[in-house]
C-alpha cells in the first residue's frame, strides 16, 4: 500500500474512526456517570433514613440485598493517594463522588455521619460496569469493522494505481505495447481508459516516426546512389564530351531533388512536430498572393503553354503569410506538372454568406485515382508513376490544419482534378 493517495486516505480514515471512538468513549462515561449520580440520590435518601434505625453491618447487607451494587465501608485514609484533595473535600461535604478509572473500575463514594461518626461507603457499581463493557465492545467493534473496510477500500484504489505505474515504468522503458483491463466506471477507471489512449496513441506515433525514417532513408538512397555512380564512371571512365554533359546533368538534376527533398522534410518536420507553435498572422489581401504565385510560377507553366482562368474577389484574409505562400506554391505546382500542354488551370476565390473564404483550383490532368484519394497526404505516399517525393499535399495538410481551414480533393469529369479549401476569414487563430 504504497501509493499516496490510498495512504493519505488511509490515515485520514483511522485518525478519524479513532477520534470517533474517544469521542464516544468520553460521552458514554460523561453519561454513566450522570446516571450514576442519579441512581446514588436515590440511595442517600434511603440511607438517610434507614442509617439512625440500623448499625452500619445490617445497613450495608440491607443495601447489597436491595441494589445490584456491591457496597462496603472503607476508611478515607485509603483514598489519599489515588484521589485529590477536591475529590476528597466532595466526598466530605456529604457529595457523592462517581468516577471511572478504566473499564472494569466504576466506583462511587458517599459519606455521611451517625452518632457523630463520619462513614465512608464504597460502591461497586457491577450493573454498570456490564453496560460499560457492553457499549466499549460495540464501539471496539465498529473500529474494528471501520479500519477493515478502510483497508478494503484503499486497496481497491491503489491497486489498479499500482498497475498504472507498472505500466507507465515500461511505457518509460520502451516498451509501448501497453494497454490495461478495465470495467470500473468511476475516476480509477476514466484514468486507466485515458492512459490505454496514451498507450495507442504513442505506439501509432512511434510508427509513423518509424515509416518516417525509413521513407526518408529510401528517398535519399536513390538521389546519392545515382551521384555516386555516375561521379564514379566519370572518374574511371573516358567518355565523350556529349556524354560528360549528360551525366554531370544528370547528377544536377539528382542533386537538385537532394535539396528539394531536404527542403520539404525539414519543413514537414517543423509543423508536424510543432515547431511553428504560433502562427505569425497578419491581415493580407488574399487575391492578390494568388496573382503573385502565378506570376512566380510562369516559367513553369509557361513552358507548357498553361492559360490561367483566374476569377478573384477582393478578399482580406487573417493568416501567417509565409506559410500561405508556400501552400499556393506546392498546390499551383502540382496543378502545372500534372496538367496537359495548353492546358487550362482556373482558380476562383469568394467569400460565402458564413464568412468563409472559398477556394477553388481545377486542372485539366489525370486527376488522382479513386484508391489513391484517402491517402494523398500521407507523407511519401505517392503512385508508381507520380513523380516529386510525395510530400507536397502533406506539407499543404499541415499548413490548412494550422489555419482552422478544410481540404477535399475530387475527380471531375471526364478528367482533371478539383480542390476545395475553406478559411475561416477572421477567429482567434492566435490560440494556435
Amino acid at each position: 500500500m504504497n501509493v499516496k493517495l490510498a495512504l493519505s486516505s488511509l490515515i485520514v480514515l483511522f485518525i478519524s474512526v479513532l477520534l470517533s471512538f474517544f469521542i464516544s468513549k468520553t460521552v458514554i462515561t460523561n453519561q454513566l456517570e450522570e446516571q450514576v449520580v442519579t441512581e446514588l440520590d436515590g440511595i442517600v435518601q434511603f440511607i438517610e433514613t434507614e442509617s439512625y434505625e440500623q448499625s452500619l453491618e445490617n445497613l450495608l447487607v440491607h443495601l447489597n440485598q436491595l441494589t445490584n451494587y456491591h457496597v462496603k465501608h472503607v476508611q478515607a485514609a485509603d483514598l489519599l493517594n489515588e484521589y485529590s484533595q477536591a475529590d476528597l473535600s466532595q466526598i466530605s461535604n456529604g457529595h457523592p463522588l462517581v468516577r471511572v478509572s478504566n473499564p472494569n473500575d466504576i466506583v462511587a463514594f458517599y459519606s455521611y455521619t451517625n452518632n457523630n461518626e463520619k462513614i465512608l461507603l464504597q460502591f461497586n457499581m457491577k450493573e454498570h460496569i456490564e453496560t460499560m463493557n457492553a457499549m466499549k465492545l460495540i464501539v471496539k467493534l465498529a473500529l474494528f469493522i471501520g479500519l477493515f473496510l478502510i483497508f478494503i477500500a484503499s486497496y481497491y484504489i491503489s491497486k489498479p494505481i499500482k498497475q498504472l505505474t507498472k505500466a507507465t515504468n515500461k511505457i518509460a522503458q520502451g516498451q509501448f505495447d501497453m494497454t490495461l483491463k478495465s470495467n470500473r466506471k468511476d475516476e480509477i477507471g476514466q484514468l486507466t481508459n485515458s492512459f490505454n489512449l496514451m498507450a495507442t496513441s504513442v505506439q501509432s506515433m512511434l510508427k509513423v516516426r518509424q515509416d518516417f525514417i525509413s521513407n526518408v532513408s529510401h528517398e535519399y538512397q536513390t538521389p546519392i546512389t545515382s551521384i555516386k555512380g555516375f561521379a564514379k564512371a566519370l572518374r574511371e571512365k573516358e567518355f565523350s564530351k556529349a556524354t560528360q554533359q549528360e551525366y554531370l546533368f544528370i547528377i544536377e538534376e539528382e542533386a537538385e531533388r537532394l535539396s528539394n527533398l531536404s527542403t520539404n522534410v525539414l519543413k514537414l518536420s517543423r509543423l508536424q512536430y510543432d515547431e511553428v507553435k504560433k502562427l505569425d498572422i497578419t491581415a493580407f489581401s488574399i487575391d492578390r498572393m494568388l496573382k503573385e504565385t502565378i506570376t512566380l510560377l510562369y516559367p513553369q507553366s509557361n513552358k507548357k503553354n498553361i492559360e490561367w482562368n483566374v476569377q478573384l474577389e477582393s478578399i482580406t484574409i487573417h493568416a501567417d503569410v509565409q506559410l500561405l505562400k508556400q501552400l499556393w506554391i506546392n498546390l499551383l505546382s502540382n496543378a502545372i506538372r500534372y496538367s496537359p500542354v495548353s492546358g487550362i488551370i482556373s482558380i476562383t476565390c469568394i467569400e460565402n454568406e458564413n464568412n468563409k473564404i472559398h477556394i477553388t483550383i481545377t486542372d485539366e490532368g489525370p486527376g488522382i485515382g479513386d484508391e489513391h484519394l484517402a491517402n494523398v497526404f500521407d507523407p511519401f505516399y505517392k503512385s508508381k508513376d507520380s513523380p516529386g517525393n510525395g510530400l507536397g499535399l502533406s506539407i499543404v495538410k499541415e499548413i490548412v490544419q494550422k489555419h482552422h481551414a478544410n481540404i477535399r480533393l475530387l475527380n471531375r469529369e471526364p478528367h482533371g482534378l478539383k480542390i476545395d479549401l475553406v478559411f475561416p476569414k477572421e477567429h482567434n487563430i492566435l490560440k494556435c
